[in-house]
């Protein structure tokens, strides 16, 4: 797992800070942010798992989360990347055949409507979901706090199932759909 999230995902965390640097946002900040929350909390919990002396404790971890999203994220990264050299491959074709390149290489070299129009959506896209994340692990914990235990959900009662894991969960969730979502407009962010 760890070579996973540090050796796999390298490339969104060096990403995110050199866009963090200039003041932008992308989708490999979303990735870094639910990939570290999932994996630090998971040596955390390993960690209470190693010093807890409760008989047959079992602690509610994902193992996958951070790593499945690097990988889901990798994936549609190469998917796209492939499909732009097979899209490139014939718009060098297509322009071998026509007779005014100078009208075809205008035409490809401008920004259209629509590009321009997703470059605003992503510069809000990234810093709404964050703001979603925060939302919904503070409801979380406030409905905890409001809500009597039994009345709670199931999935707050698994066994060794902590409230901070579940709420947790639920935040990362949030950066995966994001993230799915996010794979559709890609190629804003590096295109």
């Amino acid at each position: 797992m760890t070579p996973a999230q540090f050796w796999v995902g390298q490339k969104f965390y060096q990403n995110a800070f050199k866009v963090l640097r200039h003041g932008t946002t992308t989708m490999d900040i979303l990735v870094m942010i639910g990939t570290s929350v999932a994996y630090f909390y998971l040596l955390f919990a390993l960690l209470f798992v190693a010093f807890n002396t409760t008989p047959d404790f079992h602690p509610f971890i994902f193992f996958d989360t951070s790593t499945m999203l690097i990988m889901f994220v990798s994936l549609g990264y190469y998917l796209k990347n492939h499909t732009k050299g097979k899209t490139s491959t014939a718009l060098t074709d297509l322009m071998a055949l026509a007779p005014s390149m100078a009208t075809i290489k205008e035409a490809l070299m401008s920004k259209a409507p629509i590009q321009a129009f997703m470059d605003c959506v992503a510069g809000f896209f990234v810093p709404t979901v964050i703001l979603l994340v925060v939302l919904t692990f503070a409801v979380w914990m406030v409905v905890l706090y409001v809500i009597s235990e039994d009345k709670l959900p199931a999935m707050f009662h698994h066994h060794g199932t902590s409230q901070l894991a579940v709420c947790l969960q639920m935040c990362i969730s949030v950066v995966v759909v994001a993230c799915l979502c996010a794979l559709g407009l890609s190629d804003c962010y590096h295109g």
